[in-house]
């Protein structure tokens, strides 16, 4: 599944949990098994509480595949300015 991991930063609190949409679960031949994944595009949603302007960073880890082949679980950085 992918994951998120958000570096320690005292100008915001995480409330909750990492949302996501109803994923597609469904037998995956590759695999021979019942999958769960999205199509296309997904949006993850994370609600924060800000005590002032500030930068959200850290890292996604996610992993995606085609009919053919799935790339290994990847590590990604971001950052995100928030100004409100």
């Amino acid at each position: 599944p992918t994951n998120f991991l958000f570096d320690k930063n005292s100008n915001y609190l995480l409330i909750d949990s990492v949302s996501e949409p109803k994923a597609i679960h469904k037998l995956d031949p590759n695999f021979e098994t019942k999958v769960d994944f999205f199509e296309n595009e997904v949006i993850f949603k994370q609600k924060i509480k800000t005590i002032q302007p500030t930068i959200l960073s850290g890292v996604i880890t996610y992993m995606a595949c085609n009919e053919f082949q799935c790339i290994p679980p990847t590590d990604q950085k971001f950052t995100i300015k928030i100004t409100k």
